[in-house]
């Protein structure tokens, strides 16, 4: 595609020339002096809190930007002036387990020294603030699992197909290519994104967290209505109190018609019983679910506590103001099916039910 510049007097389109950065002598430096000033070029709700970040023992590389994206989410942003961005990729990933630990405290150090590099007096905590204020979750800083965005004049094949790759298998990346254009000496910078492709991103989203879904469970599981086959086996589990105890928690949520209702299923793997937890009826999918509770009767090996585990794809489009304190409580990121082991404090069971409440609120109010 071709940039025109509109020329309203002849009522005429002026094709603007394409020229390289190196070309216009413009070095990756001036790109990300831009890029900051300007985040939205990149991605709309974008804000910067750090560049050249650093703060890890013997690592002399640094991250181009890092910043939140309009969620609240970190996200690591690696910029490059070349036509195929070789190598970002992976040094994006690595980048990305470095700062998945960051609090919320570090990150306003960072948008601190940020701003004083900078020269401007202005309070770090609440630019911050401000920011997460205007999220649409949680108004915390989630690292947990940071996004990836990879801008450059262009990408390799090898390189997206690492990327295409690595966000079938959970990471996040976006990538974002970067044209120059030139007409009457001014220079003009066009952005577009190439991975995922804006039109599918929602439906690759949840393609990919459904093929999660159904490689997690696999072949050989049969499935049953109601929680009566789940209630049979709870007497011979080896952990029965902490069965029972997640099992009456469940009928609860039931009685409070926060759940519509239940399917059992039974692996013919041996990996034992488990309880899904449906949703109030909607017309996005009757079989949604937050989360299934999953134990093992007598025969099934290896032993072990019971297990909750929490699916993301339906706290996304339910629940998404209760995912950082389950997360909190469950102490591992709600993903596509991770798992919990018991034993379940009051705290977590809690937050699992004010989970349930925010879902079935939501569904209640796209039904009026």
């Amino acid at each position: 595609m071709t940039l025109h510049k509109w020329n309203e007097d002849e009522k005429s389109l002026e094709p603007a020339e394409s020229v390289r950065f190196e070309d216009k002598k413009l070095a990756e430096r001036d790109l990300q002096d831009v890029v900051r000033d300007a985040p939205d070029v990149l991605e709309e709700g974008l804000f910067v809190i750090a560049e050249e970040y650093s703060n890890w023992e013997g690592a002399g590389r640094r991250i181009d930007l890092l910043a939140l994206d309009k969620d609240g989410r970190l996200v690591v942003v690696e910029l490059k002036r070349t036509p195929t961005g070789d190598h970002m990729d992976l040094q994006a990933v690595r980048y990305a387990a470095m700062v998945s630990n960051m609090t919320d405290d570090q990150v306003v150090q960072a948008h601190r020294k940020y701003l004083a590099n900078r020269n401007r007096e202005t309070d770090a905590a609440g630019e911050v603030r401000a920011h997460l204020d205007g999220a649409s979750t949680d108004a915390r800083v989630d690292s947990k699992s940071p996004r990836i965005l990879l801008a450059s004049g262009g990408f390799s094949r090898e390189l997206t197909t690492s990327v295409l790759w690595l966000n079938d298998n959970g990471l996040e990346i976006k990538c974002v290519r970067l044209d120059l254009y030139q007409s009457d000496k001014r220079l003009y910078l066009d952005s577009s994104q190439v991975i995922p492709i804006p039109q599918a991103q929602d439906y690759q989203i949840r393609i990919r967290d459904k093929d999660k879904e159904r490689r997690a469970y696999g072949k050989g599981v049969e499935e049953y209505t109601g929680p009566d086959k789940f209630y049979d086996g709870i007497q011979s589990a080896p952990h029965q109190e902490e069965v029972t105890k997640l099992y009456k928690w469940a009928m609860k949520l039931q009685a409070d018609n926060l759940c519509s209702g239940f399917v059992t299923t039974v692996s013919k793997r041996r990996d034992g019983y488990g309880l899904k937890l449906l949703l109030p009826e909607h017309d996005k999918d009757p079989h949604a679910y937050l989360i299934a509770i999953y134990y093992k009767p007598a025969g099934f090996l290896p032993p072990g506590p019971p297990q909750i585990a929490v699916w993301r794809r339906w706290f996304d489009e339910f629940a998404p103001n209760s995912i950082h304190r389950v997360e909190e409580e469950i102490g591992v990121q709600i993903g596509g099916g991770n798992l919990v082991k018991g034993p379940f404090a009051e705290a977590m069971l809690d937050a699992l039910f004010k989970a349930h409440v925010e879902a079935a609120d939501n569904i209640r109010k796209r039904s009026e």
